[in-house]
């Protein structure tokens, strides 16, 4: 009896396992472009967010629980080229490890950003192109990331598409975090405030200028969209104390996002008339239109 018993629960977290193996298997899909020599695997559906077909250049692009993924290809006899990449490898000012995939020369760049994002680039040239495949992501050794990367290819094999199970839709909602009384801006100087409901004795904060957050080139070029999310401290004498990032993007719009918040201009919170300290969740969309 105790030799069964032990056989059947053996059997049961085996079957759990593997159960386990295919769902998570079933969040991933084989991503292969019919304009481009190579194949990738991604654990979202890949969006075409460019396409110059007069060059026949093209950017894809992947966002995942917080990481970001972006392919870039250009034909090079392209009569004009985009020096935004290159620009970019000259500012992280790092240099490549030099490898060989499918009996091409990749050459692969790692560094954190100023931002806290570890970033990874790959750059490899074919007869025909240049491709570029980037990673974003707050993990240092993120293992969705060597994933990716690892299943890069231009063996030039055909492969069929993976259905890919639907995930919920990214909230701006963090859990535990009441958005009642966020002041909203966009990236493009966008944005209303929420005001609270406060009892007699109590004037909310009011928000007297908001600037801009801008833009920066490289988070154009690799079309980074999303929200930045600020807990900000507005001080009882109108000026703006700490900026606590809660929510962040790469390429820069983050530190343009605090850049932004630190310029608020405000009249404080008030309970009895008498102004005091208060901390407010402030938002910054970034959207390119």
């Amino acid at each position: 009896m105790k030799r069964s018993s032990l056989l059947f629960f053996i059997w049961i977290f085996l079957f759990s396992l593997s159960n386990f193996a295919q769902t998570e298997s079933a969040d991933w899909q084989i991503f292969q472009p019919p304009t481009d020599e190579y194949s990738i695997e991604l654990p979202v559906t890949a969006t075409l967010i460019f396409a110059d077909k007069q060059e026949n250049n093209y950017r894809f692009s992947a966002k995942f629980d917080g990481r970001f993924f972006f392919i870039f290809s250009e034909n090079i006899k392209a009569k004009s080229p985009d020096k935004t990449l290159q620009k970019f490898i000259d500012y992280i000012n790092t240099k490549p490890v030099e490898s060989q995939m499918n009996g091409l020369k990749v050459e692969k760049y790692s560094f954190k950003s100023p931002d806290g994002y570890f970033h990874n680039l790959w750059l490899v040239n074919t007869k025909n192109k240049i491709y570029a495949f980037h990673s974003a992501s707050e993990i240092e050794k993120d293992e969705v990331v060597e994933r990716v990367l690892k299943s890069i290819s231009f063996d030039g094999k055909a492969r069929k598409i993976k259905r890919v199970e639907s995930r919920p839709a990214e909230t701006e909602q963090d859990a535990g975090t009441s958005n009642d009384n966020a002041v909203s801006n966009s990236g493009t100087g966008s944005g209303r405030g929420i005001p609270p409901k406060l009892p007699a004795n109590e004037s909310t904060l009011r928000i007297l200028s908001k600037p801009r957050a801008k833009y920066t080139d490289f988070a154009r070029f690799f079309d980074t969209q999303g929200t930045v999310r600020l807990r900000v401290t507005f001080l009882s004498t109108g000026e703006i104390g700490a900026v606590e990032v809660v929510k962040k993007l790469p390429f820069g719009l983050t530190a343009q996002a605090v850049e932004a918040a630190r310029l608020m201009r405000f009249e404080p919170y008030k309970r009895d008339d008498k102004p005091i300290n208060t901390a407010k969740l402030v938002e910054y969309i970034f959207t390119i239109y």
